[in-house]
């Protein structure tokens, strides 16, 4: 069930989670417009720290396995609209040819995120590094607000 109807449940729950952000956005524009407003600088500090995280690290695989089955769950994401990693595939003349894959422990909306990429510009694997680059400033500002929730003190 989660292999041939995965997909397709995340698919759905996120765009749920796109309809009700936009309604709880819209409810709530004054609030954060108001914020918006008045942490210019702090939206200049998330994306200068941003910056500075994908300025200093090279963009390539780093752990030996774990991004290459990413890769390749996310290429059978969107190839197939399975969720599954490649367990056997074959290149024949000039074709990659997928056979088997199998669940992943892995949790894949990541993988879904980037298979989504895929499907609007093509494969590519440097896709992969532009996903990780987005959710960059996005991860640094939920960090920020976490902090700033836990410990109700100054620049968290």
């Amino acid at each position: 069930m989660l292999r041939f109807g995965g997909y397709f449940y995340i698919a759905s729950v996120f765009a749920m989670f796109g309809y009700f952000l936009g309604r709880v956005l819209l409810a709530r524009v004054s609030i954060w417009r108001g914020w918006l407003a008045h942490s210019r600088v702090l939206g200049a500090t998330l994306l200068f720290a941003a910056a500075f995280v994908l300025w200093s690290d090279s963009f390539k695989h780093k752990i030996l396995f774990d991004e290459y089955v990413l890769q390749g769950t996310a290429y059978q994401m969107h190839a197939t609209k399975e969720f599954g990693t490649l367990y056997r595939a074959y290149h024949i003349a000039g074709t990659w040819l997928p056979f088997d894959s199998f669940v992943d422990k892995r949790p894949y909306f990541f993988t879904f995120l980037v298979s989504l990429v895929h499907d609007f510009t093509g494969y590519r694997i440097a896709n992969i590094f532009f996903v990780n680059a987005a959710l960059t400033p996005i991860f640094l500002g939920l960090v920020y607000w976490i902090t700033r929730a836990f410990t109700s003190r100054g620049p968290a």
